[in-house]
């Protein structure tokens, strides 16, 4: 079933939303989520969603989605070839596989039946074209190929990116020991083959694309293996594996059994900006912080030391469900993490959370929650890369179980914004009004002025009080006569009403149309220009009075 686009808004936990898609009821929407790159070369980067139990192909054969970074609008949209093939349950970009300048696509279906049952398949499609370029199966009944797929770089250094594939339940030197197999991007041919060491290591679980980790000029790959049991059973482990020549660069391991360390694997970029690219690991079932609170490590591409140990917040919150490389969240020239806590409790049961971790320093930079119980948000996460212009990496995060498309298991996928807001704030702080605290403004949406997907929004005001908002292209600052505040603005102003003209406090907000700025006359606003916003009220302080917010500034792609 086609998921719905929901416009950007606010919400009691992100003020960040960039995009929100929802499936419907039963889909599974967001059991994978990835970034595109730039699928149809517009310059704005493009996300990819999985959902395992989309009908659309047959009952559960599930599909992969293709959103525009820049329009929202759906670009490809993919579903399983039968029934129960479970399409979907990996997505990533491929880089571009083909070499023809747009960015590609891979998908992974762990119950195709073409080569056996539950063997298992990995498909390749065309960023350009929606064309399926290659098609891999298993090689056995039974392997669960598919189960975990990922961009590998440039592995041969050939100049066209190649695919990781995983098969976590491959027999190859016994019983569900597991394999990753690594396919030319150039051709589709076989580059290397990687077996688990012992029966049970669930090796391929989780694959990912490492980067350039021993700056050998060829991309390396990383491969968890969550049932390995090298300190006790289920204690988990992750090799680095050289794109080079298919040697072990590095097996880490988790520290007790039953950590399922290697559940979740990925190249980190480069965290520690040494040049080298870094690697994290996630272990949901680490109890150092509690009976399965989680854990994730940040390893040093160089030499392999732990740079940042994260944990789980309590208890049974599966904190390293989910890792991923996160980008440059800060843009602090370190590249950033991101984990996912699918279990954690905030808004209720299973509501599940996410922590974006800083690289540079390992402090928390934003935190984000599931909106109910029962969402498992944070079931998969990923980097968006740049969606939306403004030189921060921005993060989608998948919420399996989230009913907002109208029904059980729906699922959805959000993306947020690495700023965190839009626009720079400034001309504060505003003067204090009789809550004791100075308005505030922020935005939400994006940046591409053709989306005209805006939201103001104004906090920390006196509730029920007579105000609006107001836009100009001229920033400014003066008190105007009766008022205890300073207006930003300048020039020409215009004004968005809100309903009623009443802000209900402490915080109120208003979408607006940037097709028709209602300055005199109306204009639109048009790629490259700045504007100026800020919001204007009554108040009693303790006379009769008017007071203001701060201003923001942002300037449109």
């Amino acid at each position: 079933m086609l998921a719905t686009l929901a416009a950007a808004c606010p919400s009691a936990h992100a003020q960040s939303v960039l995009l929100a898609l929802d499936g419907e009821p039963g889909d599974r929407l967001g059991t994978a989520v990835a970034s595109a790159g730039d699928v149809n070369g517009d310059g704005f980067d493009d996300v990819i969603v999985g959902a395992t139990h989309d009908d659309d192909g047959g009952s559960n054969a599930g599909s992969a989605r293709v959103v525009s970074g820049r329009s929202g609008v759906t670009l490809h949209f993919f579903v399983g070839d039968s029934a129960f093939d479970r399409f979907g349950r990996s997505v990533s970009g491929a880089g571009d596989v083909d070499g023809d300048g747009f960015d590609d696509l891979v998908v992974g279906a762990y119950f195709d039946d073409g080569n056996g049952s539950n063997a298992g398949s990995a498909s390749i499609f065309s960023g350009r074209s929606g064309d399926l370029l290659y098609r891999f199966a298993g090689a056995a009944a039974g392997d669960q190929f598919g189960w975990s797929v990922s961009g590998a770089g440039d592995v041969n250094s050939d100049g066209f990116d190649d695919v990781i594939v995983g098969a976590d339940r491959a027999d190859g030197i016994g019983a569900d020991c597991g394999a990753a197999n690594v396919y030319s991007g150039a051709n589709g041919t076989l580059l290397f083959s990687f077996e688990g060491r012992l029966p049970g290591d669930h090796f391929g679980e989780c694959v990912s694309g490492a980067g350039d980790v021993d700056g050998d000029g060829h991309d390396d790959v990383i491969v968890g293996a969550p049932g390995a049991a090298p300190n006790g059973p289920g204690s988990g482990s992750a090799r680095v594996l050289s794109g080079a020549n298919g040697l072990s660069l590095y097996t880490f391991t988790g520290d007790d059994a039953d950590d399922r360390f290697g559940t979740s694997v990925s190249g980190a970029g480069d965290v520690n900006n040494d040049g080298f690219c870094d690697v994290i690991v996630g272990a949901y079932g680490d109890d150092d912080n509690g009976s399965l609170a989680g854990r994730a490590r940040v390893y040093s591409g160089i030499d392999g030391t732990v740079l940042h140990t994260f944990d789980g917040a309590a208890a049974q919150d599966h904190f390293g469900f989910s890792v991923a490389g996160a980008g440059d969240v800060n843009a602090d020239g370190s590249d950033d993490l991101v984990v996912g806590a699918y279990r954690a409790d905030v808004n209720g049961s299973d509501s599940g959370s996410v922590r974006v971790f800083s690289g540079a320093t390992g402090a928390t930079l934003h935190t984000f929650h599931g909106d109910d119980a029962g969402d498992r948000f944070g079931t998969s996460v990923s980097c968006a890369r740049n969606v939306d212009g403004d030189g921060h990496a921005d993060l989608i995060v998948g919420a399996i179980a989230d009913e907002a498309g109208g029904g059980g298991d729906a699922g959805s996928a959000r993306v947020f914004s690495g700023a965190g807001t839009l626009g720079t704030s400034y001309c504060g702080p505003a003067a204090m009004n009789s809550s004791g605290l100075s308005g505030v403004i922020h935005a939400t949406g994006w940046r591409p002025a053709v989306r005209n997907e805006i939201t103001l929004h104004a906090a920390q005001l006196p509730p029920g009080q007579f105000g609006f908002f107001l836009a100009s292209q001229t920033a400014g600052f003066f008190m105007p006569p009766g008022s205890q505040g300073y207006s930003c603005l300048t020039g020409d102003i215009g004004r968005y009403n809100l309903p009623g003209q009443i802000l209900t406090g402490p915080e109120d907000s208003v979408r607006i149309n940037l097709l028709a700025v209602p300055v005199n006359p109306a204009q639109a606003v048009l790629p490259g220009e700045t504007w100026n916003f800020q919001a204007w009220y009554r108040d009693h302080n303790p006379a009769l009075t008017s007071n203001f917010t701060d201003g923001l500034s942002i300037t449109f792609l």
